[in-house]
């Protein structure tokens, strides 16, 4: 199509001709486009939407891998012939984005949680019939006896330990999803952020979202910078909420003693964005505010 907008080759040429911006998701669905239209592109067209597109089921249609900058979705959406954009929904604030993704991580955690139980139920179902014959030697090192009855026992004994084997495979694929419930979990915690342990982390948030807005400010994209006042205002709460402190140079001063890394130290020059403290082993260190988890009183 030469890189030219296009109309969508389908056989219903009076359908609306419009895609959505899903503004709780943050993503861009194609409700019009359907398994046929799909299939009817050309190969460079279809190639293209599957690039930036992906097909979810639980919407029933093709939303954008992006959630933020649609600059390539969008351009492909008017190569399909949607021109129009309508949106639906409102946009979470990022708290409440920060919880949905705490609640699929923990939804996720609990059904790999299920299949490593279920596997490893499976694994014990396999070593049943091998366990019971643990300790008896007559039974693994009987040898093989030509005869009805000689091949059938060693045909019923190499069952057993056929599905003995099988079951270490089943085993495996137990702890691998046990591990995978842990990192969802782990997910799930790191998105609440309600402990002193995330102190650096939200002091570099808000240092990089109170940045951001000045930027935002000096290029006028308030639509932007309404995002990042969001997530300040989210920081600075959770800052406040787990007895936390952020500092800079305007209260951290020269021979201020302070906690850094689990070590106590003096502070001998006072940075833009470092603070330089002594290690009282004949040398210094430059660490960011941020790493300073408190000032020592």
């Amino acid at each position: 199509m030469n890189g030219e907008a296009a109309p969508l080759q389908i056989k219903q040429m009076e359908a609306i001709m419009y895609y959505i911006l899903n503004k709780e998701t943050g993503r861009i669905q194609l409700i019009n486009l359907s398994k046929e239209d799909y299939q009817g592109l050309e190969p460079a067209l279809k190639k293209e939407v599957s690039s930036y597109f992906m097909f979810s089921r639980t919407v029933g249609c093709w939303v954008s891998k992006s959630t933020k900058n649609h600059y390539s979705a969008v351009r492909i959406c008017h190569k399909l012939g949607f021109e129009t954009c309508e949106t639906i929904n409102e946009r979470l604030s990022y708290e409440e984005q920060l919880e949905v993704k705490a609640q699929k991580a923990e939804n996720r955690a609990e059904r790999y949680e299920k299949k490593s139980e279920k596997l490893l139920e499976e694994c014990e179902n396999l070593q049943g019939d091998f366990n019971g014959y643990r300790g008896d030697i007559a039974f693994m090192t009987q040898p093989n006896i030509q005869s009805s009855k000689g091949r059938s026992f060693t045909n019923y004994r190499n069952r057993i330990l056929a599905r003995y084997e099988k079951s270490f495979d089943v085993y495996r694929k137990s702890e691998e999803y046990k591990k995978r419930a842990e990192t969802a979990k782990h997910t799930a915690e790191n998105s609440r952020l309600n402990d002193l342990s995330y102190l650096s982390y939200l002091s570099n948030r808000i240092t990089a979202c109170t940045a951001a807005i000045k930027k935002c400010q000096k290029n006028e994209r308030y639509d932007t910078m309404e995002e990042y006042v969001d997530k300040l205002a989210f920081f600075q709460n959770r800052l406040e909420e787990i007895g936390g402190t952020v500092y800079s140079k305007k209260n951290i001063k020269v021979g201020d003693l302070v906690k850094i890394r689990n070590y106590y130290r003096t502070v001998v020059k006072c940075n833009p964005t470092t603070v330089i403290v002594d290690t009282n082993h004949g040398f210094t260190l430059s660490y960011k505010y941020s790493e300073i988890e408190k000032r020592c009183d």
